[in-house]
This record gives structure tokens, C-alpha cells and sequence, in this order.
């Protein structure tokens, strides 16, 4: 098949790098700290109802607020709450003419090699 031809399903591809024309790419890359080196294990939640992601670690757990704040880039994506429902959950820009969505979390393990990771998303009950 030509690529020239093929239409990727998930939306157009990340750059590499932040750039112009690309506002959604914060980059952010995510590194083992001490103690998830030595255990081996990246443990990272995060909650759609309370709009933050939790790094657990055994000595002090790290809240970030915000969902696009430690992804790598993302594409049409927007935190929706639906209080009718009692609903929060991460999904397609409402008002985007687009019906792709994507999110990428990128992690670096040149240092650690083999690692278990887990990332949950929590109960989006608000």
C-alpha cells in the first residue's frame, strides 16, 4: 500500500518535538525516581473527577493537577463533566469537526530495563 495513500485512524502523528503548529505537545517524559528504580515499579493513577494524577511512591506520593500536564502530547482531547450523570471522564473535544481523539504518556527506561508499570484511571464518579 502507498503511504501517501494511507489514513491513519487514530488522527495525525506526534511531532518529535514541540514545535510551531503544535500547541498540544508538552512533552513531558516520565523518569523512575530512587525508589521506583530499586522496586522496579512506576505506579501512576489518575482521577477524571478530581482532574489530577497521583505518582505513588513509597516515600511521598506527587499530585499534579491537570490531565494534559504529564502527557506527552495530545490530540483533541478534553476532560468532560456530565453532571447530569455524575459523570467525569476524558474524551473527544466536544466541539471539535474532528471525530479523532488521541493521548500518548511517554517513559524513558534507558537506565532501569525491564519495569512493571501500572497507571489506573480511577472511578470517574464525581
Amino acid at each position: 500500500m502507498d503511504s501517501m495513500h494511507f489514513r491513519n485512524p487514530y488522527g495525525p502523528p506526534f511531532p518529535q518535538r514541540r514545535g510551531k503548529g503544535y500547541p498540544n505537545l508538552p512533552g513531558h517524559v516520565f523518569q523512575p525516581t530512587k525508589s521506583e528504580y530499586h522496586n522496579r515499579r512506576i505506579e501512576i493513577l489518575y482521577s477524571p473527577a478530581k482532574d489530577h494524577y497521583i505518582r505513588c511512591d513509597d516515600f511521598e506520593d506527587k499530585i499534579v493537577k491537570g490531565f494534559d500536564k504529564l502527557c506527552y502530547a495530545e490530540y483533541n482531547c478534553s476532560r468532560i463533566m456530565d453532571k447530569e450523570a455524575n459523570l467525569a471522564y476524558l474524551g473527544r473535544s466536544p466541539d471539535s469537526d474532528n471525530a479523532h481523539a488521541r493521548m500518548d504518556w511517554r517513559f524513558d527506561f534507558t537506565r532501569v530495563g525491564k519495569v512493571d508499570i501500572r497507571f489506573f484511571l480511577l472511578s470517574s464518579l464525581v
